[in-house]
């Protein structure tokens, strides 16, 4: 049946401007980012680094998707130096990808990936922040802050689970009034860790900024009070008060 002159017009036109899309599509995919500072990205970001890049795989679940490995050598949020990340970003640059390159050095924003998706999914896009250490100023680490001290990950715990490592130097000790209690996790299911007097300002500090975003569990279970001695040299941890 032939279409009155009235809606044809408007069918072709808008068959025009459909092949007007297609036509320019590359254009309207392309990748657009606005500028934002340093602190801008810590704040947007679930996870904040620095780190090396071992190994990158193609994700086998999700096409156009690159899985990169990173070594971590310093953290400022929710990570911290030793442990080993993956990290997600598109293929390519249309789509916002981030350019990894193997044996390169980056500070890394990364935020974790929606409820609907894996849990602890962490994704790196072009508009993060994230950029080669070459390429970072000395105002942008300033503007981080200083990094956390040794935090660890739960490996049994789909969230991020933060727990301080004391530096054994940090808890040598002469005397029993050198030696402090601090905080040790961000659930609190511990009595605490034992650490030399003049630290203990730095590691509550710490341990502070790294429970910031923390959401996991807690525990509610009787510990007796903990009390710091000197012994042999380094602080530990009993459960009597010094005579």
């Amino acid at each position: 049946m032939r279409m009155p002159a009235a809606r044809a017009l408007p069918v072709l036109c808008l068959a025009m401007v459909w092949a007007a899309w297609l036509a320019c599509s590359p254009l309207v995919l392309a990748c657009s980012c606005v500028q934002i500072s340093t602190t801008q990205a810590q704040e947007q970001a679930d996870v904040v680094f620095t780190g090396g890049v071992s190994a990158i795989d193609p994700d086998l679940a999700v096409p156009d998707v690159l899985q990169v490995t990173l070594g971590v050598s310093n953290g400022w949020k929710n990570t911290a130096p030793g442990l080993t990340l993956r990290v997600t970003t598109a293929a390519n640059g249309a789509t916002c990808g981030f350019p990894f390159q193997l044996g390169e050095t980056y500070l890394v924003f990364a935020k974790r990936a929606q409820a609907d998706q894996l849990p602890q999914q962490l994704y790196v896009s072009l508009c993060s922040g994230t950029k080669t250490l070459s390429e970072a100023t000395a105002q942008d680490f300033e503007d981080l802050g200083t990094p956390m001290l040794a935090f660890t990950q739960n490996p049994t715990s789909e969230t991020f689970f933060g727990r301080l490592t004391i530096t054994p130097a940090d808890q040598h000790c002469a005397h029993d009034d050198e030696c402090a209690v601090v905080m040790d996790v961000c659930s609190e299911c511990s009595c605490g860790a034992p650490v030399n007097r003049s630290h203990q300002a730095r590691y509550t500090q710490a341990l502070q900024k790294g429970c910031r975003d923390y959401t996991g569990g807690a525990c509610d279970f009787f510990c007796p009070t903990p009390y710091a001695h000197c012994l042999s040299g380094r602080c530990a941890l009993s459960a009597t008060s010094a005579p």
